[in-house]
């Protein structure tokens, strides 16, 4: 099983590092995207063992297609 994690900032969500963590310790493949690859929470992620990816899509949360 594969799984793909959009993250909004690389600075906070640690709950979102030990979520992803928990699914590589169950043998899922974990992606997840942060706007950036530098940030207080990077050294929590790379610990995850998830695929790190960069990307910055800074969009309104309550316009996201607009």
């Amino acid at each position: 099983m594969r799984a793909l994690h959009f993250v909004k900032t690389a600075d906070g969500a640690l709950w979102a590092a030990q979520l992803c963590r928990e699914l590589v310790g169950k043998g899922v493949e974990v992606h997840a995207v942060l706007p950036s690859l530098e940030g207080r929470a990077i050294p929590q992620w790379r610990e995850s063992g998830a695929v790190l990816h960069c990307l910055e899509a800074d969009w309104p949360a309550s316009k996201p297609c607009s």
